[in-house]
């Protein structure tokens, strides 16, 4: 495996549980932060200005899947999606959106990154990642669906993903 710096940036993933079973992920292969952005749920950060409710309540069900990963993985939180991949890219990672089902989307078995430092875009479980955001990525890739459901959970696709990459 080749040496590469990652980072997952989560776009309006909704669900606790899925950010927390991702932070688990980032911490078991590697990944350098986790950025949370639009309606992402985080754990708590220092200065947090949100209702100390909201706090306790992400916190606690994060850590339930994360089992402590969030502790173990830098992680932040920014409103725009877009603002933070142009960051990135500024700083010359190749940005990677997986989504399904959208024109240009490479295998990610097959997909070959073209840099050592590598953002990894992933959105809402529902509705995925806008064009806005697609437009930004360098890449698309996806998981290719054998079955009857075209998709996977994001947290599934992200462990798959993760290791797709560090394994070219």
């Amino acid at each position: 495996m080749k040496e590469i710096k990652l980072v997952l940036i989560l776009s309006d993933v909704r669900s606790c549980y899925n950010v927390g079973s991702i932070f688990r992920t980032a911490d078991a292969s590697g990944v350098s932060e986790v950025v949370c952005c639009g309606i992402t749920p985080y754990p708590r950060l220092a200065n947090d200005r949100r209702p100390e409710k909201i706090i306790a309540n992400n916190t606690k069900m994060i850590h339930k899947t994360a089992l402590d990963a969030e502790n173990s993985v830098k992680y932040s939180h920014f409103d725009s999606v877009i603002d933070v991949i142009n960051q990135y890219k500024k700083l010359d990672f190749e940005i990677i959106a997986l989504e399904n089902k959208v024109p240009n989307t490479q295998n990610i078995f097959q997909f070959k990154s073209i840099r050592k430092n590598i953002v990894l875009v992933l959105g809402s479980e529902t509705s995925g990642l806008d064009n806005s955001i697609l437009k930004l990525c360098s890449s698309t890739v996806e998981i290719p669906m054998r079955g009857i459901k075209n998709s996977l959970n994001v947290s599934v696709a992200t462990g798959i993903a993760l290791y797709a990459l560090l394994d070219q």
